[in-house]
């Protein structure tokens, strides 16, 4: 058996040389793309204007972790080979022919193969659920020495992931009122494992060609510069655009990972899916097949092949193979189009409390583009809200995506009197300030506004500004501490000719470069510190992973001068509010819980996990426990009283309304809303 596996593994080799071969013409092509890239950086981003062996280092380490995140795809013999490469990345970069990448990718497409070989092998019979050892969710810092601590490290993992989905299985079922035996579980858990790492292993060996290896090692290259810097290939651009804009362009559903199936968890009103009246919540979607293509079985795809798989240019259509939770199977061939994303929209409602009304907003993203402006929607929302006479509002930041400076600008200004708001400072360029467009403050009640460590740069941004100005409550969590912006740059081969094209070639890409910092009118800077709210609220599942202060090269913390600006009197008395909604949170029962669920979930995190089946169920069955009953926590038994604004109708409005009137973090918010009224 060992000999035949041997062949076998050697066959996959040869034939992934002969399949990798890339000719003359397609190396020279990646020679002009990095080249120019690594142009454009030193032209245009804020920190970097050469690449020596210390930049090449780090990038080195960046491509081999992120390329094999669990450590155990490569041996370390393979990484030492790769590191005659380390010190000359530099000068790839700066004119010399491109070879790691191709290199790396080829020998990562062997292993790959040899990797699916084995966990077939391993997930092809029972795992051993007695075992005693113990499996931490990170990556070991080495590589596995030989064939058998790689065998053992994939059947760790297995033995994880398998249990991580027995135990999911379980409680499904148990709500269900099914109980199956371990067995039962342990065969279906490794079924839907093994749909989930052969779908991740044909999308790196077949979906990706050698040009998206060569998009995704630029995308690490400008994580070497900055967390926040991106590269992006033709498809990356066009999906990059749609975020901006607060667009998809697709047939309008969102997907999740179920059992190792692609399962629909919603759809957006007035899509393509929506719209057929077939497709539904719960449904799972088996292959996808473009015009004049072949079904396509997606099982097992992650994120951003999935995004590539059903998004795609409007008008273009797909046909897809579903199957209902009832088993009943079903084709639909849709239309996709440009569809806004109703869930990064700006809403609005109206709480009603103690015979006061408070305007509710949420803003889930500054978006600006061809169809929608977060700066004119907030224009619009101010203006109901004001119409129904409403005597404070609370901004609801949390977890918003950032997005574009212009629209947050704007938004800023129905807040706030004429006047500075932000200081930006780029590479090359002088300070600039930027002032409020909006001669005049369209709301001038009282402000409460809740962000947390998922409100990050452009609502890290809206966040300190408002702190800076003493205009509104910050309450919640830390944000991000994304405190800089990014400019786009076309990676172009274009000769000049006294500052005129000379001969214009082919467009290679996108790089979205991190090309100014951004300073509050104080001189400070949210950067890596985010912005410290006046009233701190306990998170459960706080999750540190996109906080600034974590992320590998992130720009440091900086101050520059404050500029002049005048101080307003909004009328309310902010410092005593503070004390007295601290103190009447910290008092809080509910809150009091979720501080202890949190710090039990936070050290479970950091700590290796049974791999024998009593003891992780044991486990898994404490923490969620916790986390459920945090959820729990977080939710009104007495709903708060909301409506939508009047003359303002909306879909989704009873979903959306059933979303707020329970959170008990936004009934904190309308409370301490109304505790500043009465010091007015």
């Amino acid at each position: 058996m060992k000999y035949i596996i041997s062949v076998l593994l050697f066959m996959l080799c040869i034939g992934n040389r002969a399949v990798d071969a890339q000719t003359q013409k397609e190396l020279a092509r990646f020679d002009s793309i990095v080249h120019l890239s690594a142009k454009l950086v030193k032209m245009g981003h804020y920190s970097y204007s050469n690449f020596d062996d210390v930049f090449s280092k780090k990038l080195f380490a960046l491509y081999v972790e992120k390329l094999d995140k669990w450590h155990a795809v490569f041996l370390q013999k393979d990484v030492q080979d790769l590191s005659k490469y380390e010190t000359r990345l530099d000068d790839e970069l700066n004119g010399a022919p491109v070879r790691f990448c191709v290199e790396g990718e080829r020998l990562y497409k062997i292993r790959l193969k040899e990797a699916l070989v084995i966990c077939t092998k391993l997930l092809s019979q029972p795992f051993n659920l007695n075992r005693q050892d113990r499996f931490l969710s990170t990556a070991p810092i080495a590589f596995p020495a030989n064939r058998a601590e790689q065998l053992e490290r994939w059947r760790q993992w297995l033995t994880w992931e398998i249990e991580a989905e027995m135990y999911s299985l379980q409680e499904e079922r148990a709500q269900q009122g099914i109980t199956s035996t371990v067995v039962a579980l342990e065969q279906d858990a490794r079924a839907a494992v093994k749909r989930k790492f052969t779908g991740y292993a044909y999308c790196f060996l077949n979906k990706m060609n050698h040009e998206r290896y060569l998009a995704w090692y630029l995308g690490l290259f400008c994580l070497t510069l900055d967390p926040h810097s991106m590269y992006f290939d033709a498809i990356g651009q066009e999906l990059y655009a749609n975020f901006l804009g607060g667009t998809i362009s697709g047939i309008g559903v969102e997907t999740g990972q179920y059992h190792g199936f692609i399962q629909i968890t919603k759809l957006e009103p007035n899509g393509s899916a929506e719209q057929s009246g077939k497709m539904n919540v719960g449904d799972i979607i088996l292959t996808v097949k473009e015009v004049n293509g072949k079904p396509e079985d997606i099982a097992g795809y992650t994120g951003g092949f999935l995004k590539r798989t059903l998004d795609g240019l409007a008008d273009t259509e797909l046909t897809i193979d579903c199957r209902k939770p009832n088993g009943v199977a079903y084709t639909v061939t849709l239309k996709r189009s440009v569809i806004n994303v109703t869930a990064n929209i700006i809403k609005s409602a109206i709480i009603e409390k103690n015979e006061e009304k408070i305007g509710y907003v949420i803003i889930p993203q500054f978006y600006n583009g061809k169809g929608a402006n977060a700066g004119d929607d907030m224009a619009k929302v101010v203006q109901k809200l004001n119409a129904e006479n409403v005597k404070a509002i609370v901004l609801d930041l949390r977890n918003n995506l950032g997005g574009d400076l212009e629209s947050t600008i704007k938004a800023l200004g129905e807040f706030l009197p004429y006047g500075p708001i932000i200081q930006t400072k780029s590479k090359n360029d002088p300070v600039q300030v930027f002032n409020d467009k909006n001669m005049n403050m369209n709301f001038s009640g009282p402000v409460v506004l809740l962000a947390n460590q998922h409100t990050i740069s452009c609502g890290d941004l809206f966040t300190s500004v408002m702190q800076d100005y003493n205009r509104a409550l910050i309450m919640g969590s830390a944000t991000a501490g994304k405190g800089n912006g990014s400019r786009l740059f076309q990676v172009k081969d274009i000769s000049w000719n006294n500052g005129t094209v000379k001969n214009k070639k082919e467009n290679f890409g996108q790089l979205a470069l991190t090309y100014i910092k951004y300073y509050s009118v104080t001189g400070r800077s949210v950067q890596q510190k985010g912005v410290i709210p006046d009233v701190v609220l306990p998170e459960y599942r706080y999750d540190d992973q996109e906080k600034e202060s974590v992320q590998k090269n992130a720009l440091p913390w900086d101050s520059i001068a404050p500029v002049k600006y005048q101080t307003w009197n909004f009328g309310f008395d902010l410092e005593s509010t503070k004390k007295k909604v601290q103190k009447d949170v910290s008092n809080n029962a509910a809150y009091k819980q979720i501080i202890e669920n949190e710090a039990w979930l936070k050290k479970a995190d950091k700590e290796p996990v049974s791999l024998n089946w009593a003891a992780y169920s044991l486990f898994r069955k404490e923490m969620s426990m916790r986390f459920n009953q945090s959820v729990a926590l977080g939710k009104l038994k007495t709903k708060l009283s909301v409506r939508m604004p009047i003359g303002q109708e909306a879909k989704e409005q009873e979903g959306f309304l059933n979303s707020i009137n329970a959170d008990l973090y936004i009934q904190t918010a309308a409370d301490a809303a109304l505790e500043l009224l009465k010091t007015m």
